[in-house]
């Protein structure tokens, strides 16, 4: 089964597992409006942890403890086991991280990746002062914010040219830019037999 990794209109990346794309947008549609994402197949690096949340310990020389506060109030507001996710850490964690941003906000990330590239070793250039990177970070974030609108109203504009009148009407009371995925699904008795 892939993994996707999806690009919200936000400056978010998920990553997901799907048997396809008609899973991915029923999946993404739990949350959110799938039309208005970018996605693709992600076959790179990963490295996810989990654990709970902790906080500063105060005596026996630990640095940290368990939060039980948090872990009490997780469970008695949402019934679930409040863990942190985290990239982890190590080389394979920073190439996924490499991998999911420059596919996912590449104006940032050719920001920041020429950044960090900028060190004071670098004696052959003169270092840039950090407003003037300030100022390159927010036009990558304009960047990334237009690019991602100008997607969604190409959807927008494509589902609308072929769709019909009666998936328009279903999209514009579900407030979807693309066309539900349950219109044209399968029922659930084909599915089984597929797989």
């Amino acid at each position: 089964m892939p993994i996707y990794v999806v690009r919200w209109p936000r400056e978010e990346a998920a990553l997901i597992r799907a048997r396809n794309e008609r899973e991915l947008m029923d999946i993404l549609d739990e949350v959110a409006d799938p039309g208005c994402v970018r996605w693709a197949v992600y076959d790179g690096p990963l490295w996810v942890s989990f654990g709970l949340r902790m906080k500063p310990w105060q005596g026996d020389g630990h640095d940290v403890e368990v939060d039980t506060e948090a872990l009490v109030d997780g469970v008695a507001t949402h019934g679930e086991m409040p863990l942190v996710v985290d990239r982890g850490e190590g080389e394979t964690a920073w190439e996924m991280n490499q991998a999911i941003s420059r596919w996912a906000l590449p104006h940032l990330h050719a920001v920041v990746d020429a950044w960090a590239s900028e060190t004071p070793d670098a004696a052959d250039r003169p270092q840039r002062p950090e407003a003037f990177w300030r100022g390159q970070v927010a036009d990558a974030l304009k960047s990334e914010r237009e690019s991602m609108d100008l997607l969604a109203r190409e959807r927008a504009s494509e589902a609308a040219r072929v769709a019909d009148p009666k998936t328009l009407a279903i999209m514009q009371v579900l407030g979807t830019s693309i066309p539900p995925t349950w219109l044209d699904q399968p029922s659930a008795l084909d599915e089984e037999e597929g797989d």
